[in-house]
């Protein structure tokens, strides 16, 4: 994150303290100027506090914006770390490292909102309150030192309180947190399967399960604000201690000769205005410790940002030798070593639930939980950057989807390197023409009520990873959904190109192009 930003931000969080607190000071002469009766004096001043006024107002305007652009730019820094971290991150067999879409959703959403707001927020308001601390120190002591003393002593005991209640408001924002999470993804799959789940005898108690996330989400929220508001009461008899301290010291001071009445008034003033500071540090210290967990955990994510080289290196063998993978109460085992070379067709078939998606995950780097020898170009994978083997091998997994946006961005990946005769070409190939005629069709939005089947659905899916131009294909079921006709006229059309090493994992293993396969692999 650039800092021109925060620095910005708080050099004019500056200006509107010493203003704030200058203003107040002010105020002393303006009482005495009424108390001498002196005309000229009182409209002097009254004209100095017009000028602070304008000027505090300008800087505070200054100041809210600013702080809006740093927030801004903490939101799109932790916002790009976590997409990234969901989408290069590998499979992990670890159930605390299995985050199902909603949880992921929720991460980015509200737990980034909620670091800008009481994290980053919150270290503004703590800089804010320490700076308009440290000036109304000073103009305190300006007037009187003994009173000074006695209202700044008396202040530190609010600004303490926070410290006892800092684990428990941690756990207590963790449990928000988690229960946020938890209701999105119920939420998201209520939603995703909302045919079923009204047409079942069982919708009521499904009901039931969405209002009681949501209430335990609420309960945790208001367990929280419950704790804050024992605390904010504590900080408050603080305050009026401090009130209280102001008035029986600078009231007697006035009553024996050594404090003019305008200065007693711009104490009162002037701590009124070290009150806010106080609370905003106190309220600072209570966010920053609620928050802390989730913070370390956003900031150390592994965003994976790797830059993609301009030169990649080639790959011509993949090897995959006794790998075994423990998954999900499961052990699959690779019996039969795999090799594959540049410019050669491979089919693998077997029984359903033999782990051949999960050595396809293994081979392209997206895998990690496993043990035996994966070598790229005989070099051991894990030494290889990921984002290389992501140049080299387009794969397209038996889950897969389309955006919520045009025909053409799910194709072109919203790049404006494609043309349109490329495009349309690829159309007539898999023979999508009758469904998109023309360029112009392939601006129609995708979404659930969109007329495209399976099969059209997975074409599309498979013209995405060709016009990626990569010379390896893994095909992990991803024409399941044709009939035979057309099934064997796509595989036709990708085992005559010789450019591409074709990887195709499919249950039809009796098929008219099964022959020109170099290798049939049988799991």
């Amino acid at each position: 994150m650039k800092k021109s930003l925060l620095f910005t931000t708080v050099l004019f969080v500056m200006l509107v303290s010493g203003l704030s607190v200058w203003l107040n000071y002010q105020i002393q002469f303006v009482v005495d100027a009424i108390s001498n009766h002196d005309t000229s004096s009182f409209f002097m001043q009254i004209s100095y506090l017009i000028g602070i006024t304008l000027l505090l107002l300008v800087f505070e305007y200054a100041r809210q914006v600013w702080n809006v652009k740093y927030l801004n730019q903490v939101g799109s820094f932790f916002h790009k770390k976590s997409l990234y971290s969901a989408i290069t991150s590998a499979v992990q067999v670890k159930s605390e490292k299995q985050l199902v879409p909603g949880e992921k959703v929720s991460e980015i959403n509200n737990d980034i909102e909620m670091i800008k707001d009481l994290h980053y927020d919150t270290q503004i308001s703590m800089i804010q309150g320490v700076v308009s601390f440290l000036f109304s120190t000073i103009a305190l002591y300006m007037i009187h030192a003994g009173v000074a003393t006695a209202v700044i002593v008396t202040m530190f005991l609010p600004i303490g309180l926070p410290l006892l209640f800092n684990k428990s408001l941690q756990q207590k924002q963790e449990k928000i947190s988690r229960s946020k999470k938890q209701y999105v993804t119920f939420l998201t799959d209520l939603l995703e399967s909302k045919l079923s789940v009204k047409n079942s005898r069982h919708y009521p108690l499904v009901m039931n399960q969405a209002v009681e996330k949501y209430e335990t989400m609420n309960e945790a929220t208001l367990s929280k604000k419950k704790q804050i508001a024992l605390v904010n009461v504590l900080v408050g008899f603080g305050f009026y201690s401090t009130m209280i301290v102001i008035l029986l010291l600078g009231g007697y001071q006035v009553l024996i000769g050594q404090l003019q009445v305008g200065a007693l008034v711009a104490v009162f003033s002037i701590s009124q205005e070290l009150t806010l500071p106080a609370n905003l540090i106190a309220d600072s210290i209570s966010n920053l410790q609620s928050v802390k967990g989730i913070h370390d955990e956003l900031m150390h994510q592994d965003s994976a940002l790797e830059e993609r080289a301009n030169q990649v290196e080639t790959l011509k063998t993949l090897q995959l030798k006794d790998v075994k993978i423990h998954f999900q109460h499961q052990t699959f085992t690779q019996n039969v070593p795999l090799n594959f070379e540049k410019g050669k067709k491979y089919l693998i078939t077997g029984q359903s639930g033999k782990g051949k998606s999960l050595l396809m995950l293994v081979a392209t780097g997206n895998f990690i939980d496993y043990t035996g020898t994966v070598l790229f170009n005989q070099r051991p994978i894990e030494n290889v950057p990921y984002s290389t083997i992501q140049q080299q091998i387009a794969y397209i997994p038996q889950q897969q989807g389309l955006f919520h946006d045009t025909i053409r961005n799910n194709l072109t990946y919203y790049s404006g390197e494609v043309d349109a005769h490329t495009l349309m070409g690829w159309i007539h190939r898999f023979r999508l023409e009758d469904r998109f005629p023309t360029l112009e069709s392939l601006e129609e939005l995708y979404s659930e009520q969109s007329s495209l089947s399976g099969g059209q659905i997975q074409r599309l899916m498979l013209i995405r990873a060709l016009l990626e131009r990569k010379d390896w294909l893994i095909l992990d079921e991803s024409l399941s959904a044709l009939d035979r006709e057309l099934y064997e006229l796509i595989e036709n059309q990708l085992l005559n190109d010789s450019t591409l090493t074709l990887i195709h994992i499919s249950h039809r293993s009796e098929s008219e192009n099964s022959k020109k396969y170099d290798v049939t692999i049988r799991l």
